[in-house]
Formats: structure tokens, C-alpha cells, sequence
């Protein structure tokens, strides 16, 4: 299950295994309009179906969700409508590796947006992806350097930086502009 609110803080987005994403009005708790719906609900794999990720653009005309259906979609927030077709994250390209099995699974776990709206990151199997926003096309090659599976992504506030962070505690921050980790540490388990 994720939450996310807008940007103005008037939106609340919540998803989950259900594979939809509602929109409330966080004043006064109502839903708006009707639940987005486009992932796949069911389990995948040794996972579990629905969404995984979910971020609004800063300008908040947007949300963004991806899954374990490896799909990431793109939804208007004020309508709830699905704007454009979803991009797969289940390509050999976006999933930085390619282990020669006959088919693998490439779940979206997370994803953040830039603060100036041009660059998301998902966050995946073993590497995390940046995404041009506006042509909706991956950013060079995967940002690999995890033995795991990448749970979590973050950029700074003045987007310079992306923190990744895999189900081991290992934290990969990776410097934007050159695609270079600055700095690496591992988080004592929780």
C-alpha cells in the first residue's frame, strides 16, 4: 500500500493490491471520482500483484504508478483518467541485467520524481532506471550496484542526487548528472 499527497497537499493518492489508485480530498476525507484502475491484480511470480510505487509530479497534474506487473502508468490526477500507454519495465534494458532465464519479472518497487519535474527513477530489480518525463524514454543504462532487490528511491531536494536503497539496507547514492555513486553506506537492520 503507498499514500502519497499532492503537491499542494489538497490530494491524497493511496494504491495497493488491488491494483487501483483513489484520489481524496484531504480536507474533508471524500473520494474523488472513481478509483484508476490498470494493473494487474493478480499474484506475479513469488511476488504480489497491484502497485507498488506511486508519486505525483511536483506540478501535481500527474501520478505515476508502477507494479508488479512491471508496467508504470501515467494518470491525470484530477480526472483519474490513464494518459498515454504504460511504459514496461520488464525489458533486459530497464532491468540492468539479464540472467538468461527464458522470462523474468521486473517489478516496479518505487519511484520519485525530480523536484524539477524532468527525471523520474523507479527503483527494481538489482538497479534503479531514470526516465525522461516528457518522452516517457529511459535515461541511459540501469544504476546497478545492488545484490538485491532496490526497494526504495529518493532524489535530493535539489535533485542532484538519487538515494537507492535495496531489501539489505545497502544505500547507494548516485550523483544525476555524471550517473556515478558519490557515496555508499549500510543501514543497521530495523
Amino acid at each position: 500500500v503507498r499514500v502519497r499527497f499532492s503537491p499542494d497537499g489538497r490530494m491524497l493518492a493511496t494504491s495497493g493490491g488491488d491494483g487501483t489508485i483513489r484520489r481524496w480530498d484531504a480536507v474533508t476525507g471524500e473520494a474523488i471520482g472513481e478509483p484508476s484502475v490498470g494493473h494487474a491484480t493478480e499474484q506475479i511470480g513469488d511476488g504480489t500483484g497491484g502497485i507498488t510505487g506511486l508519486a505525483f509530479t511536483p506540478d501535481g497534474s500527474q501520478v505515476i504508478s508502477g507494479g508488479a506487473d512491471a508496467t508504470i502508468r501515467f494518470w491525470d490526477a484530477q480526472t483519474g483518467v490513464q494518459v498515454g500507454e504504460p511504459l514496461r519495465a520488464d525489458t533486459p534494458e530497464a532491468a540492468g541485467y539479464w540472467d538468461g532465464a527464458e522470462s523474468f519479472s521486473e517489478y516496479v518497487n518505487d519511484i520519485a520524481v525530480s523536484p524539477d519535474g524532468r527525471t523520474f527513477a523507479t527503483a527494481g530489480a538489482r538497479s534503479s532506471v531514470l526516465w525522461d518525463l516528457e518522452s516517457r524514454t529511459q535515461l541511459g543504462e540501469p544504476l546497478g550496484g545492488h545484490d538485491t532487490s532496490v526497494w526504495g528511491v529518493a532524489f535530493s531536494p535539489d535533485g542532484s542526487l538519487l538515494a537507492a536503497t535495496d531489501m539489505d539496507g545497502h544505500v547507494l547514492l548516485w550523483d544525476v548528472a555524471r550517473r556515478a555513486t558519490s557515496q555508499s553506506s549500510t543501514c543497521p537492520s530495523m
